[in-house]
């Protein structure tokens, strides 16, 4: 009876001891945190906290429907775990900031007046039935009134959750929005509003062209206008972003040049081969295949650039055999290895320029190659390059149309050094129009030549003519010979990159087209260091999740190098065989009798047979080196599965072998 009467009050002991030790560390240790992921993605950066050191009071209200994502389908309830991480990631900021930022979280129920406060403030509603919906996004307010929201948490942006948060607190801060001049001879900007209502009225709703989705996002944080071609003078914008520069007029490139010396920040993405530049034929055009076979679709600021230090390469696309993508060049094709379509590393990207120094997956489809003049006397900084192999593809008329990717990895050789890519050009800049431009001469107004010729007379009286005559040049514009201030520019040569073409910045989701890689974080890191927001940029830029299987993609690149050759070889016997067979058949026909000759037939049979056994030896050849790759690959499947267990086990039977000697020295020290 004592026996379990000890044993009930060790028990009740035990308990309260458990419950005491709880409440203390809840009280004492509730707001100490250790992070142990490699990303630090639970830690708040530095740019972050001297953003949130410097902010007035903001509330923070997190929508997210709890109950619905419960009860909803697999989708939803993904999204139960990236809650999680928001919400503590919220908490984190709440508890950094000194009392300076509240943290309120809501379930907007249907046909509730949180439901309806969500919709009003711009979080996203994504209908699931007639009844329940579900809503994933934040609302930031100040104390002034004035509110950013994050519409919808994207799970595609989860490694920048923590810049969009961080943004959403800078720009309560700031009192205006800066303002981001479009040029471009592509339809960037999509239809505008009043035209694209009269193309509906007209049945035309196909030729109705949505903006770009990097345009709609810019949209977000800056204020952005168009800028059309023949402008002779670029006023009222902060940044001006230039998409695919094609033959803009002289005027054009002056106004912009007269942009930068004045201390402006420009962004140029020129290409040498532009897939969003498509050949438009004239109804009617008899010519349209030999059209678009002359068709080119490059662009380059040649013309400004060259003074500053940068060109590029007219003609030539970059390749890099340990870069390239796969990808299908049609849509019924297999997906082959391009070495024309580059996915960027970390170790592409400049170390020393924070716009792209923490980035990792940044993709170009054709990109051209920039030359640097260091005889310019500027400052030039590449920010993405090749590897060391990157070689220059200069592709002859209509190759393009009929790319051959095997072909394509077979004839480009290797080069020795990267080649550049993207660059960063500062320091005093000259003008690439010293002497000014001629403008084209204006309409004649009567009025005004009647004023010049009292004018004239006037002169004539006080002896003033020929002077006038000396100095005067009509239609002349003249403007700044060197930069004042900070000019700043960057010229990418790619301009699909931040297209929607082919997926490579944005892919279409359920919920809408959502960010991948590091495309579009590059250019808002570009426009952040030029506006002086270098707290963003250290944000932004804080890696991501994905972990790529490094070791496994260039054993796959040594091994497809190492059989491209032979690849290629067999391809062409293929191709050559029937030709030889048409051309052997074409020889005989001229005599019935000769024709149906058993030779003929024979040899006939025996190109047939080649181009069988060229598909059977193409066939081997591939599936041979799959099943090297495959094998590889079970064997690194099945060390990480057992390799934690085996672990586990040797420390078991080390600790039971060293527990049993302990025992047998123990019994021999007693028996002794």
């Amino acid at each position: 009876m004592k026996t379990l009467c000890k044993a009930l009050l060790a028990v009740v002991f035990i308990g309260i001891i458990s419950v005491c030790v709880t409440l203390i560390v809840d009280k004492v240790l509730a707001r100490t945190r250790l992070d142990l992921t490699q990303q630090r993605i639970y830690t708040l950066s530095q740019g972050t906290l001297g953003i949130v050191s410097k902010t007035q009071p903001v509330r923070f209200t997190l929508y997210y429907s709890v109950e619905a994502a419960r009860k909803g389908p697999d989708q939803l309830r993904f999204y139960n775990n990236y809650y999680h991480y928001v919400r503590e990631l919220l908490e984190e900021y709440r508890d950094r900031a000194g009392g300076k930022i509240t943290l309120e979280v809501v379930d907007p129920r249907p046909w509730s007046d949180e439901e309806e406060e969500a919709v009003r403030l711009g979080v996203k509603r994504i209908p699931l039935n007639n009844d329940e919906a579900f809503f994933f996004g934040l609302v930031a307010r100040n104390e002034l009134g004035k509110k950013e929201a994050i519409p919808f948490f994207e799970p595609t942006r989860q490694e920048f959750v923590e810049y969009d948060i961080t943004r959403l607190v800078d720009l309560l801060s700031q009192r205006e929005k800066h303002t981001i001049g479009i040029i471009s001879s592509l339809d960037v900007m999509g239809t505008p509003p009043y035209m694209a209502q009269m193309l509906q009225m007209q049945g035309k709703r196909n030729e109705v062209q949505a903006a770009w989705t990097l345009i709609e996002h810019l949209k977000q944080q800056y204020e952005v206008k168009s800028i059309e071609d023949g402008v002779d003078e670029i006023k009222d914008v902060d940044l001006l972003i230039a998409v695919h520069p094609k033959e803009l007029q002289e005027k054009t490139l002056f106004a912009i040049d007269q942009f930068v010396m004045h201390g402006g920040k420009l962004m140029a993405f020129v290409d040498s081969q532009c897939y969003s530049d498509q050949y438009k034929p004239n109804p009617g055009d008899q010519n349209a295949f030999m059209g678009a076979m002359q068709y080119k679709p490059a662009s380059s600021l040649n013309r400004l650039t060259e003074k500053w230090g940068v060109t590029l390469d007219d003609g030539a696309i970059a390749c890099d055999r340990s870069l390239g993508l796969d990808a299908s060049v049609t849509e019924d094709a297999n997906r082959e290895n391009i070495i024309a379509f580059l996915g960027l590393n970390k170790d592409c990207m400049s170390k020393d320029d924070p716009a792209v120094a923490m980035l990792n997956d940044v993709k170009m489809l054709f990109p051209g190659v920039l030359k640097i003049n260091k005889e310019a006397g500027t400052k030039v900084t590449p920010l993405l390059s090749t590897s060391s192999i990157g070689a220059i593809w200069r592709p002859q008329m209509g190759e393009m149309m009929r790319l051959n990717p095997a072909r394509l990895r077979s004839t480009v050789k290797d080069g020795t050094e990267p080649l550049v890519l993207a660059a960063r050009i500062t320091g005093p800049l000259k003008s690439a129009f010293p002497e000014g431009i001629v403008l084209p001469d204006a309409p004649k107004d009567e009025s005004a030549d009647a004023d010049k010729d009292a004018k004239k007379d006037g002169d004539k009286a006080a002896g003033k003519d020929k002077e006038a005559d000396a100095t005067k040049e009509p239609n002349k514009k003249t403007g700044l010979v060197e930069s004042t201030g900070e000019p700043a520019v960057i010229v990418v040569a790619d301009v699909d990159m931040i297209s929607d073409f082919g997926g490579l910045a944005y892919q279409k989701t359920f919920i809408g087209s959502v960010p991948v890689g590091d495309n579009a974080t590059m250019v808002f890191n570009m426009l952040d260091t030029m506006a002086g927001s270098a707290d963003l940029v250290s944000v932004r830029s804080r890696g991501q999740y994905r972990r790529p299987f490094t070791v496994i993609d260039a054993i796959e690149k040594q091994e497809e190098k190492g059989t491209s050759e032979q690849i290629e070889a067999i391809n062409q016997k293929i191709q050559d065989a029937p030709t030889r067979l048409n051309e052997f058949a074409a020889s005989k026909s001229g005599g019935n009798l000769q024709l149906m000759q058993a030779k003929a037939l024979d040899e006939q049979d025996k190109l047939r047979d080649q181009i069988r056994d060229y598909n059977k030896k193409l066939r081997k050849l591939k599936s041979s080196s799959r099943e090297r790759i495959e094998s590889m690959g079970k064997w690194l499947q099945i060390i990480n599965n057992f390799a934690a267990p085996a672990v586990v086990l040797a420390l078991a039977i080390g600790l039971a072998a060293w527990r049993r000697m302990k025992a047998a020295r123990y019994l021999s020290e007693r028996r002794d």
